[in-house]
């Protein structure tokens, strides 16, 4: 996921592509105890302008 974050800072994707891989993502992970990466990954979506 952090491979796509980079991505999207370079446009090289759009933000559309961006979440949509962050939701397929975000639901594969959350079986595992990854709060605290997701959480992360979601504050630096968010913060890119």
């Amino acid at each position: 996921m952090i491979f796509n974050v980079k991505k999207y800072k370079n446009r090289e994707i759009n933000k559309e592509n961006l979440l949509e891989s962050f939701q397929g993502w975000n639901a594969y992970a959350k079986w595992a105890d990854s709060f605290e990466l997701r959480k992360n990954i979601v504050k630096e979506i968010y913060s890119i302008k």
